[in-house]
């Protein structure tokens, strides 16, 4: 990771949950670590098949880890060495995906954005956190035969 700046580990610093196909995603810069997003936008959660979408605030920042426990790797963690994972809580996400399009995406851009984001997590996995201060753990996408 360069100082300062979030960008995606290179495939070999990361660690695979399951194997993992050659990576497709090109880098970016454009996102910095101390970056922050907060507004009103349409918000689109989903789950499954099901999904609603409604305007309403929002605040991302890349910065803060203030709840790592709650991170999908650290959780995975626990469960394999046989420990006790704690509730998350009311207003956590769960299983659950958020959309946050901004006000000068259009649907085109949306579908096509989506679908490069779809096909990074099922060549290179889903990017589930960190536990500590290693490197990002990638979950493959398991395919049902």
């Amino acid at each position: 990771m360069k100082q300062g700046k979030m960008v995606r580990e290179k495939t070999t610093q990361a660690t695979s949950i399951g194997g993992r196909k050659k990576a497709s995603w090109k880098r970016s810069d454009r996102w910095g670590i101390d970056d922050r997003w907060a507004g009103t936008s349409v918000v689109y959660s989903a789950s499954g098949t099901e999904s609603v979408a409604m305007s309403g605030d929002y605040d991302v920042t890349y910065q803060d880890e203030s709840n790592p426990g709650e991170l999908r790797a650290f959780r995975q963690a626990q469960r394999s060495r046989g420990n006790t994972v704690e509730d998350l809580g009311e207003g956590k996400l769960r299983d659950q995906l958020v959309v946050i399009f901004g006000a000068e995406m259009s649907a085109a851009n949306a579908v096509r954005t989506l679908k490069a984001l779809i096909s990074r997590i099922e060549t290179e996995g889903l990017n589930i956190g960190r536990i500590g201060h290693d490197n990002f753990v990638q979950e493959a996408v398991e395919h049902k035969s």
